[in-house]
């Protein structure tokens, strides 16, 4: 009983449940939708006669998924993440390319109660959602973290914010993690290391 009692608010989970539970939040559980095929399905909708090649189209939802996980959205921004991520173009011009992404992450905004996976983090970041806080955030593997993650969890506390990692063991930056995840936390939060 008295350990149930000192841990009765500890709350764990994962950032994207976290990501998914501000949403629900405020939109409606029952409004929310997750459909992980969801911006080839606005490609279709959308960029169907524009896009034929199956490579491009993979490589354009590559594009969305790397600057929604870097909080990219201007061209400038979008350009220099398609190139930081080698993102090829594809006989694309690289012009229309970077539109192509910006008019997706715009669909991708506009359409927010259908979500996919990096949904969960980015529309937390965009929209105006309700963030519960918490007076104290641990943080593991924060060396894997994106910039979209960052600043989620940045919102999340009101109190003290963990982090605890190996920047050694930094493995996920195929995935969008930012390999200066740690000087961002310790910038962003003016923290001490340990």
């Amino acid at each position: 009983d008295e350990f149930k009692k000192k841990t009765d608010k500890i709350e764990a989970r994962t950032l994207h449940s976290f990501g998914y539970k501000c949403l629900t939040n405020t939109y409606g559980r029952e409004n929310i939708t997750v459909d992980n095929d969801k911006v080839y399905t606005l490609i279709d909708k959308t960029l169907k006669k524009k896009i034929k090649e199956r490579e491009a189209i993979y490589n354009i939802v590559n594009a969305v998924s790397k600057c929604k996980d870097s909080l990219s959205h201007s061209k400038e921004e979008i350009l220099k993440t398609c190139k930081h991520f080698d993102i090829d173009f594809c006989k694309i011009k690289e012009e229309d390319f970077v539109n192509h992404v910006q008019f997706l992450l715009n669909l991708c905004k506009k359409y927010y109660t259908t979500i996919d996976l990096s949904d969960q983090i980015w529309l937390p970041n965009v929209l105006p959602v309700k963030v519960q806080q918490y007076d104290r955030v641990f943080v593991d593997e924060g060396q894997d973290f994106s910039l979209a993650q960052i600043k989620l969890t940045l919102k999340m506390s009101k109190g003290k914010t963990y982090v605890v990692g190996d920047p050694n063991q930094a493995i996920f930056a195929f995935r969008g993690a930012d390999s200066e995840a740690f000087a961002k936390f310790a910038t962003l939060l003016n923290a001490k290391k340990l």
